[in-house]
């Protein structure tokens, strides 16, 4: 199941991630945990405005992903 929620799950718009941004302050310095990340359609996204990003899953096969 993993992998078709990856390639099949619909992906966030960039004004989500603006808005997460502008919401949190977000300019490159903070830390982010991303908790149940999945394959890490948020994490990813959120890389380029934090400045770690920490994403953690329990289930293998979405890490992998």
């Amino acid at each position: 199941a993993a992998h078709h929620y990856a390639a099949f799950r619909p992906r966030y718009p960039e004004e989500f991630f603006t808005l997460l941004a502008d919401r949190f302050g977000l300019d490159g310095t903070q830390t982010v945990l991303d908790l149940g990340c999945g394959p890490g359609t948020i994490t990813i996204p959120l890389a380029s405005r934090a400045g770690h990003v920490y994403a953690v899953d329990i289930e293998p096969a979405m890490i992998n992903e």
